[in-house]
């Protein structure tokens, strides 16, 4: 269902579904789970947080964007815990990653939202206006990594101290 958003524009909602492949080659997927009953179109991530999977993802309701957190420790079962909103935090989520020693950092439009507890408490950082439209967040060891194509080229920008700062 087709609703208003921010900046006026429609925004498709559609149930957000959690599912997992048990092969490692992509041929033997689980049933996909309900995470919410409603979530902005591509607009959510996952990450696995060691013992347990967590989901970022937005919900528009008229003009406002709001950013929701969820975890589980059973991914068949989404119901355990949340959602919470992320206090303060409003836009597109773009992804989620999750980083060796457990920090998470996510993508709310260009502004990175860090996580040092697993996901109990968020702060927003630095806007990276730089960013093109589309864009993707990953983790590598301790490092989180935002890869961006740019013409012909690529562009990354690397965060060293957990999702603080980027360069």
């Amino acid at each position: 269902m087709p609703i208003t958003g921010v900046a006026g524009t429609a925004v498709q909602q559609a149930a957000l579904k959690f599912s997992q492949c048990r092969d490692n080659r992509g041929a033997a997927w689980t049933t996909a789970v309900t995470v919410a009953a409603a979530c902005d179109l591509v607009s959510a991530g996952g990450a696995w947080l060691g013992n347990r999977m967590g989901a970022l993802y937005t919900v528009t309701s008229g003009n406002t964007a709001q950013v929701y957190w969820k975890w589980t420790p059973n991914p068949n079962d989404w119901t355990i815990n949340g959602p919470s909103t992320v206090s303060g935090v409003t836009g597109r989520v773009y992804g989620l990653a999750c980083n060796q020693v457990g920090n998470l950092c996510a993508m709310v439009g260009k502004t990175p939202v860090i996580s040092h507890n697993g996901g109990l408490t968020w702060a927003q950082k630095s806007a990276i206006s730089a960013l093109p439209a589309q864009y993707t967040i990953t983790a590598f060891l301790h490092y989180f990594v935002i890869v961006a194509p740019s013409g012909t080229r690529v562009t990354h920008y690397v965060s060293r101290d957990g999702g603080e700062t980027f360069q």
